[in-house]
């Protein structure tokens, strides 16, 4: 965590100082090897550091980093095609960036005929204390979080998604954005964390102001499996989501910048504390794969509620 720290510092004071070091503008394109279009929304990561970007409704991206990282590798995914890893000189040399689609991928589509003659709704723990979800690790990479919920008992047969409604914490810093994050559907994979992707690509935007959202799916048929799966919210950095936000910047207890201020990215999802020995299931995404929300560390002192997990309404039909 401390190296993700200094980075993101450096990172920041490279960018409104670049005198101060050697410094290197990275930028390119992401492509489809099959048509030559520019894939939008893509995550870009750094494979050795908690580092990253989306590329933008062109397929473009652009960072800048030390130069002593001009010699690591990055990797590019994007659900529906293949991932690819490339170093940076490749990047530098040529800038367009081709991915290959997976030619498996498609999308889950039930036969079985959508009754409607039961429903079950998950409800959000609005009597828990509420708390906003922003960039999980300082804002240095797309992150995303995920909730598992069960199939519910009532159902002996098929029953599908109707619907899911997210909820957004308020922050006054990005009232005025209308920001786009990617919605996922899981299944569970047998390790119990989140797997294979049951939405191919839904990228929605936030109404500026806007508090909650209802997504409807019913139209996507989206089957829910037997062992349930997990929704997840996934952020993209993109020029559009972000904002900044000023605060006093610590490393280790030491005040290392006054009053500094660095990018984040919208929108903060809504969630709640609740305790870390609850039923709740839920993970985040970072370098290297899923891991549980319990490994966050979070003071609250005498307090047992320590433990994240975003809300939702989900309503689920046969």
């Amino acid at each position: 965590m401390k190296r993700l720290q200094v980075y993101l510092l450096l990172l920041a004071l490279l960018q409104g100082f670049s005198t101060i070091a050697q410094v290197l503008t990275v930028r390119g394109i992401i492509k489809n090897d099959s048509t030559s279009e520019p894939i939008p929304y893509v995550n870009i990561m750094f494979e050795n550091y908690g580092m990253g970007t989306s590329s933008n409704e062109n397929g473009q991206f652009g960072f800048i980093i030390p130069d002593s990282l001009s010699t690591e590798n990055i990797v590019i995914s994007h659900v529906g095609f293949n991932s690819k890893k490339v170093s940076i000189q490749e990047v530098l040399e040529k800038s367009t960036i081709l991915l290959i689609p997976k030619k498996e991928f498609l999308a889950e589509v039930s036969i079985s005929q959508v009754l409607k003659d039961k429903r079950h709704i998950f409800r959000p723990e609005n009597s828990l204390e509420a708390v906003g979800i922003g960039n999980m690790n300082a804002a240095l990479y797309p992150s995303t979080i995920a909730r598992f919920y069960p199939k519910p008992d009532k159902f002996s047969r098929e029953c599908f998604i109707e619907n899911i409604q997210i909820y957004f914490y308020p922050v006054e810093e990005q009232n005025h954005l209308s920001p786009k994050f990617r919605l996922h559907i899981y299944k569970v994979q047998e390790d119990g964390k989140p797997g294979e992707d049951l939405l191919s690509n839904l990228v929605l935007e936030k109404s500026s102001g806007q508090s909650r959202m209802k997504v409807e799916l019913l139209d996507k048929k989206i089957e829910v499996p037997e062992n349930g799966f997990f929704v997840g919210l996934e952020h993209l950095f993109l020029k559009e989501n972000e904002f900044k936000e000023v605060k006093d910047y610590y490393i280790n207890d030491s005040l290392v910048a006054k009053e500094f201020e660095y990018k984040k990215y919208a929108p903060v999802y809504k969630g709640v504390f609740t305790k870390q020995d609850s039923d709740l299931k839920v993970y985040y995404y970072q370098p290297g794969g899923w891991v549980n929300i319990s490994n966050w560390e979070i003071n609250r002192e005498e307090s047992e509620e320590n433990y994240i997990a975003p809300v939702f309404k989900i309503r689920i039909t046969d």
